[in-house]
């Protein structure tokens, strides 16, 4: 009984804890024009009053201040928002110096190229190219992508940014083996049937390029929606296929050899961006976008068959969806 006492004693004492950590950061500074600063929870912002709550009690009444008496406002996130251009000085204030500088340091901050890096995985889908996913044997199922970038970003107001970013990205489209098999059987004549064949497992197409975005984020900087353009070359793996046959009639047996080479095309992507940041300088992206691919593929024939051919080339046009999250760092 004791043992269970303590045990419930410990996880009161932690959700107190956890409950006033949580709190603490949340706290708002309003600094006033005369240099006076208190804590509190900013609730609302209209054109011309700022509304909220008092630190000291945050269930109580809700006040109202004008914005022509407030200097800035210090967010719990560490986003600065200034109302006036200039502070009220008074005399022997060292507070009011030091909240300058540090509004000068945030300003000069906000006018510096910051590095972002971002990583973003997901599924993707492939469209109108029925001859693309015939010819590589691509399955129903979502495929899989994988987006890694580096690049800039600069801030134009506190809540507009643009930036630039080279991406590489990674393609992974799974074949289904049964429809392989299932088509090369279909070919051959009663008399012949099929002891050995393979097929890759996956095509893999790499994107290699410059993604330009334009982001917009609300007055905390915690949530940001961002559109996007990528501009990609696109070079993918061989794809090869075999298989052998035998011929009861004939008693031989051949082995046909197909080879997809010089696998190559254009990405255009276009798409939008949920980030959230969860802490400093690391936020949770989600992504959703369509691309558009020209993509020309070779394919070489080794054997006998009359459905083999020694080289023709493919271009095929394709629609891409892709939807995914990650992590950013800015």
């Amino acid at each position: 009984m004791n043992k269970i006492k303590t045990h419930s004693f410990i996880i009161v004492i932690s959700i107190y804890i956890l409950l006033n950590v949580n709190i603490l950061k949340a706290q708002d500074i309003i600094i006033l024009t005369n240099g006076d600063e208190f804590k509190s929870k900013v609730d609302e912002i209209d054109n011309e009053v700022i509304k909220f709550y008092k630190w000291e009690n945050l269930t109580g009444a809700k006040y109202s201040i004008s914005k022509s008496e407030v200097f800035m406002i210090r967010y719990q996130s560490g986003y600065i928002e200034k109302y006036q251009t200039k502070i009220l000085e008074i005399q022997g204030s060292e507070r009011t110096k030091t909240d300058k500088e540090n509004l000068a340091t945030e300003n000069n901050q906000e006018n510096l190229l910051n590095l972002t890096l971002f990583y973003n995985s997901g599924s993707t889908s492939v469209f109108n190219s029925q001859i693309f996913k015939s010819h590589f044997y691509l399955s129903e199922t979502n495929h899989n992508y994988l987006d890694l970038g580096i690049g800039i970003n600069k801030s134009i107001s506190n809540t507009r940014s643009w930036g630039i970013q080279g991406i590489l990205g990674i393609q992974l489209y799974n074949v289904d083996k049964a429809k392989y098999y299932s088509d090369v059987s279909s070919i051959l004549s009663s008399n012949e049937f099929i002891y050995n064949w393979y097929t890759d497992n996956y095509l893999l197409i790499t994107n290699l390029g410059i993604q330009g975005s334009f982001s917009i984020a609300d007055k905390t900087n915690q949530h940001r929606l961002k559109a996007i353009l990528n501009l990609s070359n696109s070079i993918g793996t061989d794809f090869k296929n075999q298989f052998s046959y035998y011929d009861a009639n004939r008693g031989f047996s051949n082995t046909i050899y197909m080879t997809a080479t010089k696998n190559s095309g254009l990405l255009i992507e276009t798409g939008i961006k949920y980030e959230h940041k969860l802490y400093k300088k690391l936020g949770i992206e989600f992504s959703f976008s369509i691309a558009a691919m020209p993509f020309q593929s070779t394919w070489i024939g080794y054997g006998s068959a009359s459905s083999t051919t020694n080289s023709q080339t493919y271009n095929y046009g394709m629609t891409i969806i892709k939807s995914g999250m990650g992590l950013m760092f800015y």
